[in-house]
């Protein structure tokens, strides 16, 4: 049995993922399962992954016939993943040839639900880039861990025994939700600031879209779930509860402002959720 499982999802990413896979396949950390979903790609990434198969005995592919969405690739790999330990990294993204070395030898001493990596966020690839400081909260406070899931690992017991699968009806907001459920349920999470995780924003990527209105319904939906997780189960911790209603009245505002026309019947939504989650984070 693996001590990691790797779940890259894949779609028209030719240019992109022969780096990526290289950063896997040449991890210092050697007992790595690799399971690339191949999410109905239409241009060469499909070779290319097998041809890393074919040098790579530890690589697993899936094959989707349809195009799916991230959510539902990432949950074929889930379902098949049988590592100590399950990490995902973005196809088009790579990642430090020592960071599953460290993320796993913290885990090895501690044996923590989670363990956290920290990120390298670049613009295009045009020089450009800059670090979060997401790692200094979740010392504060383990439910500021709500987004960039792919710099950690994760328990497969942790995954499996609460059912933490991405939601497949979703493709604009799955992150936020799926970590923030994970953090919630993990007993403790380990910080390991320098193994790092190169994330490249891409101009052109969903993230940097002004979203359709099929995926701004999508997005109020599971707000609004989150904001009833966050009253239901973090009343009681006061740090908590002020952590997760500042982000997610920071996310409202963020894509009521970028994501959603001004005008469009949705932004008046938007905009109610967000007076609402500003009053929630000051009632404690």
């Amino acid at each position: 049995m693996p001590k990691i499982s790797v779940i890259v999802p894949i779609y028209n990413l030719e240019n992109y993922i022969e780096r990526c896979l290289n950063s896997i396949c040449n991890q210092t950390f050697k007992d790595i399962e690799l399971i690339c979903i191949n999410d109905c790609s239409t241009d060469n990434s499909l070779k290319i992954i097998e041809k890393f198969a074919e040098k790579n005995s530890n690589i697993k592919i899936i094959n989707l016939t349809k195009n799916k969405g991230v959510s539902v690739a990432r949950n074929e790999g889930l379902k098949i993943a049988i590592g100590d330990y399950i990490g995902f990294v973005d196809g088009d993204d790579y990642i430090d040839l020592d960071f599953y070395e460290k993320l796993y030898s913290k885990a090895a001493v501690n044996n923590p639900d989670i363990v956290k990596g920290a990120d390298v966020i670049m613009i295009d690839s045009n020089g450009q880039s800059f670090q979060t400081v997401q790692n200094k909260n979740i010392k504060i406070c383990k439910q500021a861990f709500n987004y960039q899931f792919w710099t950690a690992i994760f328990k497969s017991s942790l995954i499996k025994n609460n059912h933490l699968f991405f939601p497949e009806d979703n493709n604009c907001f799955e992150d936020p939700y799926w970590v923030t459920l994970a953090a919630y349920y993990a007993k403790n999470i380990e910080i390991v600031d320098d193994a790092i995780y190169h994330y490249e924003r891409r101009m052109e990527s969903q993230s940097n879209k002004i979203w359709t209105q099929e995926q701004i319904k999508s997005y109020i939906k599971y707000i609004k779930i989150l904001i009833n997780f966050g009253l239901k189960n973090l009343e009681n911790n006061t740090v908590d509860y002020k952590m997760f209603f500042a982000f997610i009245s920071q996310n409202l505002f963020n894509v009521k402002k970028y994501r959603c026309h001004p005008k469009s019947k949705d932004y008046k939504i938007l905009n109610e959720l967000y007076i609402r989650s500003i009053l929630l984070k000051s009632k404690k």
